[in-house]
């Protein structure tokens, strides 16, 4: 599935910089079939958990933050009176913040790349609304847990650490040089937890991003 997922990728992005060739160098011509450029952006992050400890809850499931920064690339194909189809792929690096009760703090850094399918409606001032889903694989990179239960920090640093597949939805609108996502993202499973720290765990987080468009 990931082979032909990758392969899909490649082949949709190969052949609309193929299409531009053909057609013309211009950059709105372009933009029509093939955009790229940076991105950054925040990110509400939580880690549900099913546990007895009020502190974890406190520290996990409240409204925490984060931050994200990468690039995306997005091939396109209008099919219709300003219907358009896509592909989009991200490499983002995020850094996510977790602050509770009686000074317990977490931290987790990881490289998330979401690939996503959708579509959307391109208006005659050349604003796209458009909407999508895909999977996220992470590699997670290093996680750092502080709480006053001590021995539990290994296992809670063990909790930070992303399932390496999940899932993703998003809601995005492009605007001159600028596109910007509403995203949502989640892991497929809960992870089940030693019963004295909690019983499951599951990554969730919202993300707003800002990217400029080449």
């Amino acid at each position: 599935m990931k082979r032909r997922l990758f392969i899909s990728i490649i082949a949709l992005l190969v052949a609309s910089a193929a299409l531009d060739a053909q057609t013309t160098n211009s950059k709105s011509t372009r933009r029509k079939y093939f955009e790229f450029g940076p991105k950054i952006g925040i990110s509400a992050p939580t880690l549900n958990m099913v546990t007895n400890t009020t502190e974890l809850k406190e520290l996990f499931n409240g409204l925490n933050t984060g931050f994200q920064v990468g690039g995306f690339a997005r091939g396109m194909l209008p099919v219709w009176r300003g219907i358009t189809l896509y592909m989009q792929t991200d490499a983002l690096f995020a850094l996510d913040l977790y602050y509770g009760s009686q000074g317990a703090r977490a931290s987790s850094t990881s490289f998330n790349f979401p690939i996503q399918l959708g579509g959307g409606y391109r208006f005659k001032n050349g604003t796209f609304v458009r909407g999508g889903w895909g999977v996220v694989f992470c590699v997670n990179v290093s996680q750092d847990a502080k709480t006053v239960y001590e021995g539990y920090i290994p296992e809670l640093e063990r909790m930070l650490r992303r399932d390496t597949v999940g899932h993703v939805a998003d809601l995005g609108i492009d605007f001159k040089n600028l596109s910007v996502d509403l995203r949502y993202m989640n892991q497929f499973r809960s992870i089940d937890d030693w019963p004295r720290v909690a019983d499951e765990s599951r990554y969730i987080s919202w993300g707003l991003t800002v990217g400029y468009r080449f």
